[in-house]
């Protein structure tokens, strides 16, 4: 059954590879924008070059509210590299509301399968994380190796010192950066934009494994390369099968605050094992063989509930 977002004729003429082009080259525009902001946060801090690197690498004690900053930095990031080039590139399309799949109606039916299902895919999310125990590069990369492993090392220092603050403030401004904030974000620009224009140039399948791919190689946490697949893939099949972003964003969201409560229990509270929380926590097979049986009937179910428009057109 295929979506009536993906498959009708897109009511502007610009061509799909530019708009995927201009995407890019306003993502790099937000990141080059970032930096300098970044840049004049530090003059106006009276930073040193050397503080400044090892605050961004994680050691977020180093400054006064460095908790508070980094946060700031995160939202920053998201803005102007995935919501703000999205709905730029929208507008130059003809429009916002049909362009990023904000237009469309949807079943909370749409939204209940979509949330069950990313929630039950945890389990075998967790089951394809590459052990950094195991991970080896060619000898030739041994030094390209060691940087990834130390970037996953320092995205896990600063995750504990956000995360060990209990003040009810820090908790909801967590929640804002970790949960809401990519999970609309991320959405509008890679399975609103990004997916909807790759499905006019290839099929809607290849679309959202290439948009799925993509989503997971800007983490820059290739450990988690292939659970970010995964999340990216199921992601786009729900605003494929649903013709609206909407469930898509709510289940990002719903996958993101299950992370972020765990978290919280792990660090905050010290309520369950801090192994439990960090990605790749080992799962029983039993539990991963469950949770594929679980995604895949979750899946089906979402399939087989059409969109309001096709049931108009039925």
């Amino acid at each position: 059954m295929g979506s009536p977002l993906l498959s009708s004729p897109s009511s502007s003429a610009r061509s799909p590879w530019s708009a995927l082009v201009l995407a890019g080259l306003l993502s790099l525009v937000g990141f080059l924008m970032l930096i300098m902001l970044i840049g004049f946060w530090q003059s106006g801090m009276g930073m040193t070059q050397d503080t400044l690197q090892r605050f961004l690498q994680g050691e977020l004690g180093l400054i006064e509210q460095g908790g508070f900053w980094f946060l700031a930095i995160q939202v920053m990031n998201q803005l102007l590299m995935w919501a703000v080039p999205a709905f730029l590139v929208a507008t130059w399309l003809g429009g916002i509301p049909q362009h990023l799949g904000l237009r469309q109606s949807y079943h909370m039916q749409h939204v209940l399968w979509a949330t069950l299902c990313i929630l039950a895919a945890i389990p075998l999310v967790q089951a394809t994380y590459i052990p950094a125990d195991s991970f080896q590069l060619p000898e030739f990369m041994k030094e390209w190796e060691a940087d990834m492993l130390a970037r996953e090392a320092q995205t896990q220092a600063a995750l504990t010192f956000l995360f060990s603050n209990k003040s009810l403030g820090a908790v909801l401004g967590n929640l804002l950066v970790f949960a809401i904030t990519p999970a609309i974000c991320e959405e509008l620009f890679f399975r609103g934009l990004l997916q909807g224009q790759l499905s006019k140039v290839f099929s809607a399948h290849l679309a959202i494994w290439i948009t799925a791919a993509l989503f997971s190689v800007i983490h820059f946490q290739f450990l988690g390369f292939f659970p970010r697949l995964l999340l990216g893939a199921l992601l786009g099949y729900f605003y494929y099968f649903s013709g609206s972003l909407i469930p898509a964003i709510l289940a990002h969201f719903a996958y993101n605050a299950f992370s972020f409560s765990l978290a919280y229990a792990a660090y905050a509270q010290e309520w369950v094992d801090p192994a439990m929380a960090e990605d790749g926590a080992p799962m029983p097979w039993y539990l991963v063989l469950g949770s594929l049986a679980a995604v895949g009937y979750l899946m089906w179910r979402f399939s087989r509930n059409p969109s309001p428009k096709e049931m108009l057109n039925e």
